[in-house]
């Protein structure tokens, strides 16, 4: 990586930027168009982590424009001051997508397991206290001269070159990243679901914070072998913070590749019906309203406005039931309601008369 000219790392920076956009954008468009939802304290906090994100690229831009992205030894006062903020848009942004998912796992622990709740709030508070430390050390380090920061003396304090604030500030970043991973599988082991691979499919999503984790490790890797103000590690902080803020947004856009997956399969299924072929299996019939008209028996209606697939509920459009309500304790089930209307004649004469007929009865059954 340090080999890359400059200008590739600056396309590989806002490349990886560009992605974490659109799958915010893409959340966001879960939660506001298929779901008809609100903007949640998650969501809040993951655009907030977009914003650190977007601060990072340009002050790595501006020193890619003042062609100062290798020099270390005299940048100048400006370049010194956008390192000063790259401290804040990093070292304070990367605890932005941590509160985000913590966030979620407030709706995801139910009250009932008050310890769970426990562990939930000392995780909070230890990610806390990381962002806390990382902000006060970023304006702190130099004592009350914070202008000590971006001044050319010989000597001259400055944070973003201090390899102990460094070392520190990765600590608590490590620390709370893998607490953030761990916390929800002792919830997915509990978590009832009709098959095993859900309850892995549910792990493998929230575990996904391991990759972040590989990329920590490898920019603590490249800061100690390379120095804090190596030039490989432009890339290597974007990386992980565009990667975090990557991971937390996919956590929510199931129901949006379900309703590709349909989508796709609708197009597949149209494009053999053209060709001749009709598939055999009942998983691709429709469970829309149907309303069927015997003379003989009277009316029969199927109603059916959700239909529940492998135990989430779904309705037409394709979204689904959200985790947390999975694990609230709430009772959902799917009904088929039948109801048939015989009719009898007015008289004796067992036939039907012309006019209006009475209703002998309504008979109504239930099933769940």
């Amino acid at each position: 990586m340090s080999n890359m000219s400059p200008t590739a790392v600056i396309a590989g920076e806002w490349v990886l930027l560009s992605m974490a956009i659109i799958l915010v954008a893409a959340r966001l468009f879960v939660r506001l168009q298929m779901n008809k939802d609100r903007i949640h304290w998650a969501d809040a906090w993951l655009l907030i982590a977009t914003c650190s994100a977007l601060g990072l690229l340009i002050c790595d831009t501006l020193a890619y424009q003042a062609g100062a992205m290798f020099n270390f030894v005299d940048p100048g006062v400006r370049m010194l001051k956008i390192r000063f903020a790259v401290n804040y848009f990093f070292d304070t942004g990367m605890y932005f997508p941590k509160f985000s998912i913590i966030a979620f796992y407030y709706a995801l622990v139910p009250p009932t397991q008050p310890g769970m709740r426990i562990a939930l709030y000392i995780l909070t508070g230890i990610t806390v206290s990381g962002c806390l430390v990382a902000f006060f050390d970023a304006t702190l380090w130099c004592g009350a001269d914070i202008e000590s920061n971006w001044s050319t003396e010989p000597g001259a304090c400055s944070a973003f070159n201090s390899t102990t604030m460094m070392r520190v500030h990765w600590g608590f970043n490590f620390t709370t990243e893998v607490l953030n991973v761990i916390f929800p599988f002792p919830l997915i082991r509990d978590l009832k679901l009709p098959r095993r691979r859900e309850k892995i499919g549910l792990a493998v999503i929230l575990g996904l914070g391991v990759i972040t984790i590989a990329v920590s490790i490898g920019r603590f890797i490249n800061m100690e072998t390379s120095g804090n103000g190596a030039f490989s590690n432009y890339l290597w902080a974007t990386s992980e913070l565009c990667v975090s803020i990557m991971l937390v947004a996919l956590t929510a856009l199931r129901p949006l590749l379900r309703k590709m997956a349909h989508m796709l399969n609708s197009s597949i299924n149209s494009s053999d019906y053209k060709s001749g072929y009709r598939s055999t299996d009942p998983r691709s019939r429709t469970t829309r309203s149907k309303v069927t008209h015997n003379q003989g028996s009277g009316a029969y209606w199927r109603s059916t406005s959700r239909t529940q697939n492998h135990g989430v509920l779904e309705d037409d459009n394709g979204s689904e039931v959200q985790l947390n309500e999975l694990a609230s304790g709430k009772v959902m089930k799917t009904e088929e309601i039948r109801i048939s209307i015989e009719m009898y004649p007015t008289d004796d004469s067992r036939e039907f008369p012309p006019g209006p007929r009475k209703p002998m009865g309504i008979e109504t059954s239930v099933m769940a």
